[in-house]
């Protein structure tokens, strides 16, 4: 798996009373329609299929991912041109051939993510206290030491739910998310 350097985006100290969120959230019941038989092939095939990818050794993982995310890029061409279009408006300053590779990165990195979360999903938390690093981690022990919430702010990688376990291996965390406007 190699480092993950810079898993702790930012990290800003915040007074305790501010951390107490749960006066600004509300309870989110479970959603009986997720049970209806047009999920069944999640619940049946995927969910099965990510444990079996988990097995699998992380340099077969990472083959297998990169694979599919070029397969992707190469079938689905409005997304290809979507994402084309959303490089070029936030780097305006890279090259054409950048942009094309950072393009291709987005869907590789895709790809990979599929094994990532199947990783966090279902790999003992032990497997990764030998493969990981994170950096910047007395920080937050010497906030929490003195007493200080702190607010983790990060961004939606394509590896979120491995950002999600690796920081509670090292460090108590609670999450906060907005559920998607998934109509279905």
């Amino acid at each position: 798996m190699g480092r993950i350097q810079n898993a702790l985006i930012l990290a800003k100290y915040v007074s305790p009373s501010f951390y107490d969120l749960r006066r600004f959230m509300k309870e989110i019941p479970f959603r009986w329609h997720f049970l209806h038989p047009r999920y069944w092939p999640i619940w049946l095939l995927l969910i099965p299929l990510l444990f079996v990818f988990s097995k699998l050794p992380w340099g077969i993982q990472r083959r297998i991912g990169t694979f599919l995310g070029l397969l992707v890029y190469s079938v689905i061409g409005q997304r290809r041109r979507d994402t084309a279009t959303n490089i070029r408006l936030c780097f305006p300053e890279a090259s054409e051939h950048e942009q094309a590779m950072m393009v291709k990165d987005v869907f590789i990195q895709g790809g990979i993510s599929i094994f990532e979360t199947a990783n966090a999903w279902f790999k003992p938390k032990e497997y990764y206290h030998k493969k990981v690093t994170i950096q910047g981690l007395h920080h937050l022990q010497a906030a929490k030491a003195e007493g200080k919430g702190i607010l983790l702010l990060g961004a939606h990688y394509s590896f979120v739910d491995l950002c999600g376990l690796l920081a509670i291996i090292f460090f108590p965390v609670d999450t906060v998310y907005r559920p998607q406007n998934n109509k279905a």
